[in-house]
């Protein structure tokens, strides 16, 4: 019996098969990866190593790179990563275990809900902890108590975001303009993460001082907003 069972701890929320299933179903089908960025990040896998192979993931797209089984362990042993992963044999396991790559969103979903169960858990606890502290003030308290649940409800398209961001600036640096600016037509007909995509790429285009398209993506702003 695993050690946390001993003690009377229960097990956080998680659903290993469902990120099993997606990581597999992202090598069957990895065009379907841009299709994932509002839903799931590394973070919101339980597993840490199947948290490490999605970031990777994500690199690899946004350098525009196959995200085959060949690939991908590729890259994990170019970052000294792939034992860490469970090398090749568990990267063959992932793609084995996936009922249906069509079913890809659906893992999606699973994953982020026992991820958001588990920020749930965190936060109550964070909030339960503010209830001894009597020595502060009580509207301040309450303040905190609820800017804390605010981030649990909207700490998936947040993180989201971030990432997205880190994924765009490993395509900036391997790649092109362009690439970018398609990716955001793309994904126009999703308002919120488009305009995600276009404050990364203005912030881009400004620290790279390519002045004169970040002037333009400002300018274009009101079609994703």
């Amino acid at each position: 019996m695993p050690d946390n069972l001993k003690k009377g701890m229960r097990v956080p929320p998680q659903n290993m098969d469902a990120e099993k299933a997606f990581l597999g179903s992202i090598m069957l089908r990895p065009e379907a990866l841009h299709e994932m960025f509002d839903l799931v990040s590394p973070s919101s896998f339980y597993s840490e190593k199947n948290n490490r192979i999605y970031a990777v993931m994500l690199e690899l797209f946004g350098k525009s790179q196959p995200i085959d089984l060949l690939s991908l362990s590729s890259r994990l042993r170019e970052k000294n990563m792939q034992e860490q992963v469970g090398g090749m044999s568990y990267l063959t396991e992932l793609v084995n275990s996936v009922p249906s790559a069509a079913n890809l969103r659906h893992y999606g979903e699973i994953i982020q809900k026992k991820h958001l169960m588990r920020e749930l858990i965190h936060a109550s606890e964070h909030i339960a902890g503010l209830g001894y502290s009597e020595e502060e003030d009580v509207e301040e308290l309450l303040d905190r108590a609820e800017k804390r649940i605010f981030e649990v409800t909207h700490f998936s398209r947040t993180k989201s975001y971030i990432e997205l961001k880190d994924a765009l600036g490993e395509a900036w640096e391997s790649s092109s303009i362009p690439h970018l600016m398609g990716y955001l037509k793309m994904i126009s007909n999703r308002p919120l993460l488009a305009s995600a995509a276009n404050d990364a790429l203005i912030d881009l285009a400004k620290k790279e001082n390519v002045d004169a398209i970040a002037k333009g993506l400002e300018e274009q702003d009101a079609f994703v907003r």
